[in-house]
């Protein structure tokens, strides 16, 4: 399990790789409320290790394993609900703000923003310049999108630190950490009082404050 499960009304939602990909326990004792995998073909590899994300309380953001789409479970018995066309997100973590969730794809260099009340999409961003896979500034490994205060954090492995306005997409923000091309945060940051937490392969734990409004 490479990201954080969520607790929501008594229950622990956790993505896993395994052949069922979404647990569900009570937390009053740990036994299993429901496993389940939306009849995934076990003969291939499937994608389960993403965070969950809760919305609303009846929509549990997920990836499908299968195909890699954005989508959502029901909370009470794992089916799943909803999904997206576009079949390229990865294995990032997704956040919310309660208004819209959003998803890194290609390998984090893209992100897109679902509207919770309706399921459309909100907004789409490609963070590579000319638009081209060649651009691997903003490559993700698993680092997760993190949202706190009023700004969507996107952190690339090679040390960019990227704010986006949540409403629309636009970039409040950028600040390269790490001096390129050294590859050195691969885990989702914490973020505090418009400071952003990492630590590095490198050894080193990283502090940015974001002094903008």
């Amino acid at each position: 399990m490479r990201q954080r499960p969520v607790v929501y009304n008594g229950k622990l939602y956790a993505f896993v790789r395994d052949t069922y990909i979404w647990y569900a326990l009570n937390t009053s004792d740990g036994s299993l409320y429901w496993r389940g995998n939306a009849a995934a073909d076990e003969s291939r590899f499937v994608l389960g290790d993403v965070r969950p994300v809760m919305t609303g309380g009846n929509k549990l953001w997920c990836i499908d394993a299968q195909n890699k789409k954005a989508g959502y479970l029901d909370p009470t018995d794992g089916s799943l609900d909803w999904t997206y066309a576009v079949d390229k997100m990865g294995s990032r973590g997704s956040d919310t703000d309660g208004v819209r969730v959003f998803y890194p794809a290609n390998e984090g260099r893209e992100i897109y923003a679902f509207n919770v009340s309706d399921n459309s999409q909100a907004w789409y961003k490609d963070l590579r310049a000319g638009a081209s896979d060649t651009d691997l500034q903003e490559w993700q490994i698993d680092s997760g999108l993190v949202y706190d205060g009023g700004i969507l954090y996107h952190v690339s492995e090679r040390g960019r630190i990227t704010g986006l306005d949540p409403a629309n997409g636009n970039i409040k923000f950028i600040y390269d950490a790490v001096g390129y091309p050294e590859r050195a945060l691969w885990s989702t940051p914490e973020v505090y009082n418009k400071t952003i937490y990492i630590g590095g392969l490198d050894g080193k734990i990283y502090a940015v404050e974001y002094n903008g409004t």
